[in-house]
């Protein structure tokens, strides 16, 4: 999408409707104060857009995008396509990731080199998370299928902004 990871919330807000991602109205009455959901279409496919900030600047730190399908292909392509997209955003980065079963969690580095894998010079997170939902009809309604959804959730979080929001948390304190 080439949107940043930074700014307000009404300034990111405005860039997503402008690439035709719509807030979820209905949504967003239930969500705590710090999210907003919105709707579209990313790499080709239906999604939801969540995206997290800060209480007191209203700076944007993460956003997660949810994709599912019944399709264990298209959601496989969807995750490759999005880390991809990562990587050539960040070619001057240094990525390093670690697997743990079909999740997912990789650090984006602003340095390369094997000696700069600290926590200081991390400017990203992305994480996956996979989940499979099964359902299966009841025998009084013999005649329906049962319907497996695999689903997949990303998460990209700027360090930096994650940072700041912890700071504006404590200062609360």
């Amino acid at each position: 999408m080439g949107i940043p990871i930074d700014g307000t919330i009404n300034t990111f807000e405005a860039k997503l409707k402008s690439k035709g991602m719509l807030p979820n109205t209905e949504t967003n009455k239930s969500l705590p104060f710090g999210k907003r959901m919105f709707r579209g279409v990313y790499i080709g496919r239906d999604v939801n857009i969540t995206v997290n900030y800060t209480g007191k600047t209203k700076t944007v730190y993460s956003i997660e995008i949810g994709f599912a399908d019944e399709n264990q292909n298209i959601v496989n392509n969807f995750e490759s396509d999005f880390i991809e997209g990562v990587k050539r955003k960040y070619k001057d980065c240094h990525m390093f990731g670690e697997d743990n079963g079909p999740d997912k969690t990789i650090y984006v580095y602003k340095t390369k080199g094997f000696d700069n894998f600290m926590w200081e010079n991390v400017v990203g997170i992305l994480k996956t998370e996979w989940m499979t939902i099964i359902g299966k009809p009841k025998a009084e309604y013999s005649d329906l299928k049962e319907k497996i959804i695999r689903s997949v959730k990303i998460y990209y979080i700027d360090k930096l902004n994650l940072e700041r929001k912890d700071d504006e948390n404590a200062s609360d304190i």
